[in-house]
């Protein structure tokens, strides 16, 4: 908790931070005030789609890709900089050190896209089950995300800079994180819509989750293991 404080803070404290790695956040309570305010012109719109499930498809996977905009972990080992060293001295874990970095992810970011897509779900008037997947699905990227994001991070972190705008604008594995967070979205929505056309719908929704349920364990084990090996050694 006490790390998670500390993250808390410097991303409250830091106006570049806040502005350039949360958008996404800010992206989606907008998306979710607009949805309702638009709510007679969704379900029209919802309703010219071929098939029903293919609104709550359309709708799941545009808020991937808006969450995907939220880039906290990528820079937030390189915004370190020189204090790095702090971490490495306190009785603490360097997984545990990571694990500040990820929740500070999931708590900034998971909220308002359950939010947004809850609205959207709701006003397309989802059965309970889709609803469900859909719900877990945007948890699974999110988790994908930001640890995909923390083992970019880690494998190339960037000490040597005057400004946090450097490290969070300048950086390439910010745009590589950005490009990566949007493809895996774009390939999980095409191959759920795709899928869909030859299985029921739910297999298709179960196929993405497993696949994202794949990906998350491997990067958090990444991240467990040669992860924290090599924060320690930075």
């Amino acid at each position: 908790r006490t790390l998670l404080r500390r993250e808390l803070l410097h991303l409250g404290s830091s106006a570049s931070y806040l502005l350039n790695c949360v958008m996404g956040s800010l992206a989606l309570l907008l998306l979710s005030g607009a949805m309702g305010y638009k709510a007679d012109a969704l379900r029209a719109l919802a309703a010219q789609l071929p098939a029903r499930e293919l609104g709550a498809v359309l709708l799941t996977f545009t808020v991937v890709l808006v969450a995907g905009m939220n880039l906290l972990t990528v820079p937030s080992v390189s915004l370190e900089g020189e204090q790095l060293w702090q971490l490495q001295s306190l009785p603490v874990t360097p997984w545990q050190v990571l694990r500040a970095k990820l929740d500070l992810h999931l708590l900034v970011t998971l909220p308002p896209a359950l939010l947004c897509l809850a609205c959207g779900l709701v006003l397309l008037r989802t059965p309970w089950l889709l609803v469900l997947l859909a719900g877990l699905l945007v948890a699974l990227d999110v988790v994908f995300t930001a640890a995909a994001g923390l083992m970019l991070g880690v494998t190339m972190p960037q000490f040597h800079w005057t400004s946090e705008m450097a490290v969070i604008k300048q950086n390439p594995s910010v745009l590589l994180a950005l490009l990566l967070n949007w493809a895996a979205g774009f390939v999980l929505g095409v191959g759920v819509l795709v899928l869909a056309q030859f299985v029921p719908a739910e297999a298709a929704w179960m196929a993405a989750l497993g696949i994202l349920a794949l990906a998350d364990g491997a990067a958090l084990r990444w991240l467990k293991t040669k992860g924290a090996e090599r924060l320690q050694r930075l």
